[in-house]
Order: structure tokens, then sequence, then C-alpha cells
């Protein structure tokens, strides 16, 4: 018997003291984000070849969400670019090029809010034709990033298909 004043009965535990006359208590989990920026971000690598790149001429390259997972987890703000929750692409460029010598051109800050495997389309920002003895790379090159939790921290890693990870 319960003695003295007590809550009314409530018939849902969503923030309730009691249940059916039970105390209830709740715990909640939430791991800490997992941010790929600075030297874990994701990039792009961009070589020139038959000459060096010249002042001004700077190469760009869009990443993407591929897929309905990853879309709808951008949607959900699982995934956050930039810090903006209304930003759905990353930007980003390499200039200063050297005649055969890779350069990497890094997207900034993503972070991810929720375990998963998220799939992401690379592009490279070209003209509708090559001019000027240029042949531009159209393809679409795909990212991988496995986001784990790690005993309440989230762990991401990026992978690169038929290339490094």
């Amino acid at each position: 018997m319960w003695a003295g004043s007590r809550p009314s009965r409530l018939t849902s535990a969503e923030d309730s003291t009691y249940l059916d006359d039970a105390p209830v208590f709740k715990n909640s989990y939430d791991p800490a984000d997992a941010t790929l920026a600075g030297d874990t971000a994701i990039v792009a690598s961009k070589t020139l070849v038959g000459r060096d790149s010249q002042v001004g001429e700077s190469f760009g390259f869009t990443l993407v969400a591929r897929g309905n997972a990853t879309n709808d987890a951008l949607a959900r703000h699982e995934i956050v670019f930039d810090g903006n929750n209304d930003t759905t692409t990353l930007e980003a460029s390499v200039d200063g090029l050297t005649n055969g010598q890779a350069k990497a051109a890094s997207f900034g800050s993503i972070a991810f809010l929720k375990p998963g495997t998220y799939l992401f389309d690379v592009t490279e920002k070209v003209p509708a034709s090559d001019a000027d003895g240029m042949v531009y790379d159209r393809s679409t090159k795909t990212v991988a990033v496995t986001v784990a939790d790690d005993n309440g921290t989230l762990k991401a890693s990026v992978a690169y298909p038929g290339g490094a990870s």
C-alpha cells in the first residue's frame, strides 16, 4: 500500500515518474559524434599531366551524398557538412600543381551523429567540353565512410574503393 500523497497514475513512461504505481527510471545513450576534418577529412587527389598548372588556375571538386541511406541521414541531420544542417554538398579545390605530381584537395568538416555506412560521390567540376589541349576527367568516384560506436564515441573510417584508405 502506498502511504501518503503520491502522483497521479500515468499510463505512459514518457517523461513520467511513475507508471502503474512503479517508479520509472529512464536512461539515454548518445555517443560522441565523429567528425572528419583536417588530417582526417575526405580528400580528392588531382594530378595534372603534361604541364604545371598556370597562375590563377585551379581545379574544383564536388562531394554529394550517394544513395537513399546517406541522403536520408543527411536530411535527418545525422550527417552535417561544415557545421550547417542546410548544406547538402561540399566543395574543394586545388591549385599550384606540378606536372605529374598529385596534390590533395580537402572537403572540410563532416560530422556523423549515428553509426552506419555512408557513401559519397566525388566529381571534378569541369567545363562542358575540353579546350586548349586540356582533357578533363569526368568520372565519378565513390568514397565510403563507416561509422562505428567505440564505447560511447563514434569513430569514422574512410575508404576510397580502388584507392587508399
